[in-house]
């Protein structure tokens, strides 16, 4: 077994189904002074992901991170 942290595939982002935020910072600070995060999930495509999910789309991984937006993390 792989100790890493699955990485979803999914599609592209659908604007008509409930959607995180994709920030393209690792500065959690500035992401602590943002008002309009509240949750500690994160949404795509209209699915839930917990704090520290991986997903990947398009050749792109994004990371779920504390504030409930999703952080650009590479490529996959």
């Amino acid at each position: 077994m792989s100790s890493e942290t699955e990485i979803v595939q999914v599609e592209a982002m659908d604007p008509n189904k409930k959607n995180s935020e994709i920030v393209d910072t690792n500065d959690e600070g500035e992401l602590a002074n943002e008002s309009t995060t509240k949750s500690a999930m994160c949404w795509y495509n209209g699915r839930q992901y917990s704090t520290g999910a991986t997903v990947c789309s398009g050749g792109r991984r994004l990371y779920c991170n504390s504030y409930g937006s999703w952080n650009g993390a590479g490529s996959c």
